[in-house]
């Protein structure tokens, strides 16, 4: 999609819940400020289908994530991450 984007940012926060999966990241702007971002995964069962389980992610961890960015809404929908490992998943 033309919209999506792919931003590299730090794991500050990893929620492994239902309904969904979240993953917080802090991402310099274009000023440099840092700014948080809630990225929306699927549910646990299907995140985990995918590859991605509880371990997967913890605080300080830097990844690249592609996503379609919230419009009206505090979070974003996550497309495919490159792990810490550089494997990829799509969750």
């Amino acid at each position: 999609m033309a919209c999506d984007v792919t931003v590299t940012g730090t794991v500050t926060e990893f929620a492994f819940r239902n309904p969904h999966v979240l993953l917080y990241l802090e991402i310099k702007n274009e000023n440099g400020e840092l700014v948080t971002y809630e990225i929306e995964m699927s549910n646990i069962s299907n995140t985990v289908r995918r590859g991605i389980r509880p371990v997967t992610f913890k605080p300080g961890d830097v990844v690249d994530a592609e996503m379609a960015p919230a419009r009206r809404r505090l979070f974003d929908r996550l497309f495919e991450i490159q792990l810490v490992d550089q494997t990829r998943a799509t969750p």
